[in-house]
């Protein structure tokens, strides 16, 4: 047997261990169920799966340090379950892996740097857990990453420039953590999405072309507004939220736009513009999280169709980029 796929069919009880006697299998989708217990070890003999679909039920325990094994594996999927503990070392020996979603759990301690291994990481979804320490700076490494989710977490820190830095990146999402420092003065012409909201981030606000999104609400951020973010231009389609920010001593305030810029830019355009940033095209962030949740789905779902079809020698069409 190559393919298991029990997904969304109202299944009780735990995980069978003796499922990781199927030692041919290549896809295991068990997600959507009211699966209960831990996930047995055993599927770390599943040598050959490539796909592990066990997000959105209530298993418990620990992720298994034996799904380090399971080299071949394109796909990691566990979100929406009640897991603890820490995310095991191991699996940054998962070389082929595209996807890891281990968000809305309960998982504790740091990012292991040897996540900074997988070479192949397009997605890597961490959210809504209660991670702490640094950003490992070996996450720099992910040269094909497009997205890193890891908001609602306790992660603090700077954030490693070099992640600001890598080339196919276009979603950052980390609000709600206690990360420090400034926000970087220049972000690759790929990232598309910024949100930071509610962390600890100084200085001022740097001007970012060609983004469709940034949060940067409740900080400690200080300075003006770049007069850019209030006007219609070709750099400027950004659903931009940066006000209010927060005082040490507690309460908010309101950044105002920067005066020199807007001076210049009524000499050049005739008026200022005045109020909040607008937004042109952008997507607000509930649109945004609704379109990356998509975009994952679609390019898992394009992977699963890919396996079935090369048996018959078809090709299934690849998944759109979704940026405005």
């Amino acid at each position: 047997m190559q393919w298991l796929d029990l997904r969304d069919n109202g299944l009780t009880g735990a995980i069978p261990a003796e499922l990781g006697n199927l030692t041919e299998l290549e896809f295991l989708g068990l997600r959507g169920n009211d699966l209960t217990g831990a996930i047995p070890a055993e599927l770390g003999n599943l040598v050959e799966l490539e796909s592990l679909s066990l997000y959105g039920n209530d298993l418990t325990g620990a992720i298994p340090a034996e799904l380090g094994n399971l080299t071949e594996l394109e796909s990691l999927d566990l979100h929406g379950n009640d897991l603890t503990g820490e995310m095991p070392t191991e699996l940054g020996n998962l070389a082929e892996l595209v996807s890891l979603d281990l968000s809305d759990n309960g998982l504790t301690g740091a990012i292991p740097a040897e996540l900074g291994d997988l070479a192949e990481l397009e997605w890597l979804f961490l959210y809504g857990n209660s991670l702490t320490d640094a950003i490992p700076t070996e996450l720099g490494q992910l040269a094909e990453l497009r997205a890193m989710w890891l908001e609602s977490n306790s992660l603090a820190g700077p954030i490693p420039q070099q992640l600001f830095a890598l080339p196919k990146l276009e979603f950052f999402l980390a609000d709600g953590n206690a990360f420090s420092g400034s926000l970087p003065a220049t972000l690759s012409t790929s990232i598309g999405a910024l949100t930071l909201a509610d962390n600890e981030l100084t200085g001022s606000i740097p001007f970012y072309r060609r983004m469709w999104t940034l949060d940067v609400r409740r900080n400690y951020l200080d300075g003006c507004i770049p007069r850019e973010y209030y006007s219609a231009s070709p750099y400027t389609q950004t659903w931009a939220r940066l006000n209010p920010q927060r005082e040490r001593g507690g309460g908010t305030r309101r950044l105002e736009e920067c005066e020199a810029q807007a001076a210049m830019s009524d000499q050049v355009q005739g008026s200022a513009a005045s109020g909040e940033p607008r937004a042109v095209a952008g997507w607000d962030g509930n649109t945004l999280r609704e379109n990356l949740r998509r975009m994952i789905r679609e390019a898992q779902e394009y992977r699963d169709r890919a396996r079935e079809e090369r048996r018959d020698g078809s090709s299934a069409p690849r998944p759109e980029s979704r940026n405005p």
